[in-house]
């Protein structure tokens, strides 16, 4: 609602009466809640797109949910009769999740910046704005280029690295050391009672 007052603050503002509103999408919330509350300011509103503002958000994301999935369906049935959809011949479906698959495991870079690796999320929202079109022509270019990515090379296995065996001289040395890093601490430590227990 606090857009809704903005927009209408803006049109006190302006000095206008009326105002003419257009909105597509999550522009028809807007449009809608304005018309609720400010029915008699608006000279004409146009609304494509429409999305129902009583619906809670669980509903609200399952309709968006089952339209996505509608429009999917769609494309694949156009690819599937169309000789020039770049996925023509194969199975959409399955080329469809086998790219977010590979996404999901970092295989997938976006092409116009190829040191940004691309997540299935961002790649399904990329997708999901070419319904709007629908940019079918577009979206099976998009979809057939990402799923054409050669995968990354395997990065070479590292070898352990080889310890040589100690000598005698070495295992004398070393338990020397140990002994008096031991007899440091204990002195050390004695010192410390010996601080705390004397009074000051």
């Amino acid at each position: 609602m606090s857009v809704v007052r903005d927009m209408d603050a803006l049109r006190r503002a302006l000095g206008e009466k009326k105002i003419n509103y257009f909105g597509h999408s999550y522009g028809t919330l807007i449009g809608e809640q304005y018309a609720e509350e400010y029915g008699d300011r608006i000279r004409s509103m146009a609304l494509t797109a429409n999305i129902d503002h009583s619906l809670g958000a669980r509903k609200f994301l399952v309709s968006s949910a089952a339209a996505a999935e509608d429009s999917f369906q769609e494309f694949v049935k156009w690819c599937d009769r169309t000789s020039s959809c770049a996925l023509h011949g194969r199975d959409v479906t399955a080329v469809w999740d086998g790219l977010l698959a590979r996404a999901d495991r970092g295989e997938i870079r976006d092409p116009e910046h190829p040191d940004r690796v691309l997540t299935a999320h961002e790649i399904t929202f990329n997708v999901f704005r070419m319904f709007y079109g629908p940019d079918r022509e577009e979206l099976a270019t998009y979809v057939a280029g990402l799923d054409a990515q050669e995968p990354p090379e395997r990065q070479p296995s590292v070898q352990p690295r080889q310890v040589r065996p100690s000598t005698r001289r070495e295992r004398t040395s070393r338990r020397k050391r140990n002994r008096s890093t031991r007899s440091s601490a204990r002195t050390g430590a004695s010192a410390r009672r010996t601080t705390r227990s004397t009074p000051g």
